[in-house]
């Protein structure tokens, strides 16, 4: 466990009701540097289990990249698999920048994620940022890029009281989907 922290505050910081007693999976797909956060909450508290990170090599070529990315996704999820019940899985979408070539290569790992946990979990869904910020109550206004990323882990440190640093946005928006899977959803 890496930090606990009173659900109600959580709640009060994000204006959101959140799930008791919920392990939810937030997974923010990068070509390089893939976040993973896991999320728990009691009745009266929400625990950041854990962080992790899966580094594909820069200079890796694309099927020896998607190999390595894979072999480390499998070493994880067979880990977690042993030590936890995972309710929710959010990954999040990827979208169109301006490379057809990095497009490509984020929807076949959050395939690959989706493909290792979706058996293994209650609900497993993709989220584009867009929506994972709304949902979680955060607003960057028309901020973008290297801006926007340290705003959401501005955000996420007041918000689960961490100190991530602006390096760690990987981990952050990862932090920003697991939230996402903890919002009761209003009926």
């Amino acid at each position: 466990m890496i930090k606990q922290i009173k659900l109600g505050l959580v709640e009060q910081y994000i204006q959101r009701n959140l799930k008791r007693n919920h392990t939810v999976l937030g997974i923010d797909v990068a070509v390089h540097t893939t976040g993973i956060v896991m999320l728990r909450t009691t009745e009266t508290n929400l625990i950041v289990d854990h962080v992790h990170k899966l580094i594909t090599p820069k200079e890796a070529k694309e099927d020896k990249a998607q190999d390595i990315f894979t072999s480390q996704l499998d070493e994880y999820k067979n880990r977690v698999v042993q030590k936890y019940s995972i309710d929710s899985v959010i990954i999040e979408n990827c979208f169109f920048g301006m490379n057809v070539k990095v497009l490509k290569a984020l929807a076949r790992c959050g395939a690959l994620a989706r493909d290792r946990f979706k058996p293994i979990s209650k609900e497993c869904y993709y989220l584009y940022p867009k929506e994972i910020r709304a949902m979680i109550g955060f607003y960057g206004g028309k901020e973008k890029g290297a801006k926007l990323k340290n705003l959401v882990v501005d955000y996420i440190n007041k918000a689960l009281n961490l100190e991530l640093k602006y390096k760690d946005h990987d981990i952050a928006d990862a932090c920003g989907c697991a939230i996402a899977g903890l919002i009761v959803k209003e009926a």
